[in-house]
């Protein structure tokens, strides 16, 4: 973190350079005498020690004290940081604390407040919260000291990313001279405060806050977030700062089921896979799931569009529910039709093919009752596995026919079934 004191070059402080801390569970204050601190992946914390920030005129820190708030001070409202240590700030002790070049928080309200933005920060977030705290810092050179102001707003709340199988958002950071909002001019003391986010990782790992009317984004990719999903940001680890609450809403799917409706094993539907509201869908594992039925394939992906599909064979009697698993959301009920038109097919069918035969128009009476029997056995034994008619002629496109698979199946079988059983006189 730099350190800018009319020009007498850049010193590393911890004070007012907490780093960002993502909490993987329960966020815990750090310990304070620290210059920089970075979460790693796994927990391992980078630690460089602090450098005293060098004294300041005698003046120029009588001018800071000034500008504390005496109500404040007298309430102990007012924390420092000198030397990289946060440590209560006092009437008694706010001159001394001041001239070793400290850096004072002040808690001038009770919680964070919802805002409308001025303009300057008004481009990129419509409104923001305010934090509770703000800083008191001598300015550069013989300027009066400075008050810092301290936003955070969500940017984009949560959205699904089927590349990264996570959620992404982005918060973003920015503090604003409370004297003059629209000055633009660097800090004289780089800032970052201490921005917590549940179970997330973040980018950039340490935020930097050097201008003032800029924001400062991060990235957040959250794999499990759970509603409502909250990103801190506080000036001192004792205080709880603002908080901003991400929207977000699990993925869903659009799933059809054609044609409808579909039965016994015979007949094969299509089921389309559309992704709504997902970024960067493309190569998005999937897992169908449908009880009760049977998938070509049950592990998809997505494509660059959003969209993947696969085929169905129901094997049972009662309906049937395709969804996809966890975090995804959306359903098709897939109907399966009803065994008194499956009957009623493959006995017309059978009727009907015995009715082709020679023979079976002779002594139509005995080649009806073959064909209908027959036919019925057939296609039953088709529905519970027993693939007779894999190898007929056609038979991967008479596979989406609905009923009417079962009425030609019906009179394949009464056609055999006919010159076989029934003799020619």
């Amino acid at each position: 973190m730099d350190l800018r004191h009319g020009g007498r070059g850049r010193w590393v402080v911890l004070g007012g350079a907490i780093g960002v801390l993502v909490s993987l569970g329960s966020a815990q204050a750090q310990p304070s005498r620290r210059a920089a601190i970075t979460v790693m992946p796994h927990g391992v914390e980078v630690v460089k020690p602090a450098e005293p920030a060098p004294p300041i005129a005698v003046a120029t820190a009588a001018r800071v004290t000034r500008r504390l708030d005496a109500d404040l001070l007298r309430t102990g409202k007012v924390t420092a940081i000198v030397d990289g240590a946060i440590v209560p700030a006092t009437a008694e002790s706010a001159d001394a604390q001041a001239a070793r070049g400290g850096v004072f928080i002040e808690a001038r309200r009770a919680a964070a407040t919802a805002v409308a933005l001025p303009a300057i920060l008004k481009q990129q977030a419509a409104s923001a919260q305010l934090l509770p705290d703000e800083l008191v810092m001598a300015g550069t050179g013989a300027e009066r000291p400075v008050r810092v102001s301290w936003y955070v707003a969500d940017s984009s709340g949560l959205e699904y990313s089927g590349a990264q199988q996570a959620y992404v958002g982005k918060v973003s950071v920015a503090c604003l001279n409370a004297d003059d909002p629209q000055d633009q001019s660097a800090l004289p003391v780089a800032f970052s405060p201490l921005v917590t986010a549940l179970g997330a990782d973040v980018a950039p790992p340490a935020l930097e806050v050097t201008h003032f009317g800029r924001w400062y984004p991060m990235q957040l990719v959250v794999r499990r977030p759970q509603a409502p999903y909250n990103v801190s940001a506080t000036l001192n680890p004792g205080t709880p700062g603002a908080s901003t609450t991400l929207a977000f809403e699990a993925p869903r799917l659009d799933i059809s089921v054609t044609p409808q409706p579909v039965g016994f094993g015979i007949t094969k539907a299509r089921v389309s896979v559309q992704g709504v509201g997902l970024r960067d869908p493309k190569g998005t594992p999937l897992l169908l799931k449908a009880p009760g039925a049977e998938l070509d394939e049950d592990k998809l992906q997505l494509d660059e569009n959003g969209f993947t599909s696969t085929e169905l064979r129901v094997a049972g009697l009662a309906n049937v529910t395709v969804s996809a698993g966890d975090p995804f959301v959306g359903t098709a009920t897939v109907e399966v039709a009803s065994p008194l038109w499956f009957l009623a097919a493959a006995v017309v069918g059978g009727l009907a093919g015995a009715f082709l035969r020679k023979r079976g128009r002779r002594r139509w009476s005995r080649a009806l009752a073959v064909g209908a029997v027959t036919a019925v056995v057939m296609t039953v034994a088709y529905f519970v596995g027993i693939n007779w008619a894999g190898n007929l002629p056609g038979a991967a496109a008479l596979a989406q026919g609905g009923l009417a698979v079962v009425f030609v199946l019906g009179a394949v079988s009464a056609l055999g079934s006919v010159s076989w059983l029934l003799p020619e006189k």
